[in-house]
């Protein structure tokens, strides 16, 4: 008995955790013709290791959909800030044509103007001001072209997507949380038809 009621108590807690990760998205019409097919993946988060797991785990998704992709650490080692003439130099060079980055809800304010593009304003709150906003936490996701700064598609997660709130520093179901992240992502670009799979 005692071990079925601790059996159940884990299967509920990796449910809660399964339940926090949601996407939804809206894609930009002027590009319904247009399929993508080498993506620059960035994540824009405080910690290295934050960054590297969504970088990670997104990449992985995406190549395991045949979808050509390189995390931006890779280009673009995180030891500065770039400008954004340099990301789309590196795209140039790489020959990328659509930027996915992922942001943390909370930590920048995104103008996201499909007609006119995008820019990020970090925001410098006090920890007073930031536990009183009235805007949900959670994880945005642009796919954003590059060379016009025009956004693709737009999707946001939810999901909180911090270690603490699943329970553990180091937790499996935080893990999964960010691998969900992921899948959801990619298979709503492909679902909307906006990700080239290559052969």
């Amino acid at each position: 008995m005692k071990l079925r009621l601790t059996f159940l108590c884990i299967i509920v807690v990796l449910f809660a955790g399964c339940a926090r990760v949601n996407l939804i998205s809206y894609s930009n019409p002027a590009f319904k013709d247009h399929k993508f097919k080498n993506i620059l993946v960035g994540a824009r988060f405080e910690t290295f290791d934050a960054v590297a797991e969504f970088e990670a785990a997104m990449l992985r998704s995406m190549h395991s959909n045949n979808i050509a992709a390189v995390g931006q650490t890779e280009l673009l080692p995180p030891f500065r800030d770039y400008s954004d003439s340099e990301i789309v130099e590196a795209c140039k060079s790489h020959n990328i044509d659509a930027y996915l980055i992922i942001l943390p809800r909370g930590l920048y304010s995104v103008t996201t103007d499909v007609s006119v593009g995008y820019e990020f304003k970090r925001l410098s709150m006090t920890s007073d001001e930031s536990s009183t906003t009235d805007r949900p936490e959670g994880t945005d996701v642009l796919l954003v072209e590059p060379f016009s700064d025009q956004i693709i598609w737009k999707g946001q997660s939810n999901a909180n997507m911090k270690r603490e709130d699943f329970g553990f520093t180091k937790s499996g179901i935080y893990d999964n949380a960010v691998l969900a992240f992921a899948r959801k992502t990619v298979e709503d670009l492909k679902g909307k038809n906006i990700l080239l799979q290559s052969h």
